[in-house]
């Protein structure tokens, strides 16, 4: 069971990072549409309707997924600084290296293996005997 909880925790980190990640390619798209929009008449409201222009819908939603994104930030932080703790518990500057590159700087297997000069192979065996150990404490 607890190496379940180690498991869990650590991806409930790289699910943070992406989701970050989405909300940011998501916050830039909404940024980009209100630029372009901007530089259209048809983009302004005319004066005393109740639609909103084009420009005014894009920058709200952006504000909505800036909002979402400060939260997300905020988990991700708590979560990062958790998993960090419970990594640094390990004495083997190796299995710390691994799980730190995977889950605290998001890396996939190849990038973290070519940046410790590993195989990806010998990267999985280190992060498995590492969380065998995590699960122990």
């Amino acid at each position: 069971e607890g190496s379940l909880d180690v498991r869990m925790m650590l991806r409930d980190v790289r699910h943070c990072q992406l989701r970050t990640l989405t909300l940011c390619a998501r916050a830039e798209k909404y940024r980009e549409m209100a630029m372009q929009a901007t530089g259209r008449m048809d983009a302004l409201r005319v004066g005393g309707t109740e639609r909103r222009s084009k420009v005014e819908t894009y920058i709200l939603e952006l504000w909505d997924v800036h909002n979402e994104l400060q939260q997300e930030i905020s988990r991700l932080m708590k979560k990062s600084r958790e998993a960090e703790a419970l990594i640094r518990t390990l004495e083997d500057d190796r299995y710390r290296a691994v799980l730190e590159l995977r889950y605290l700087c998001a890396m996939t297997w190849e990038e973290l293996a070519a940046k410790l000069h590993f195989t990806v192979r010998w990267a999985h065996k280190l992060h498995k005997e590492a969380m065998e150990l995590l699960a122990q404490r």
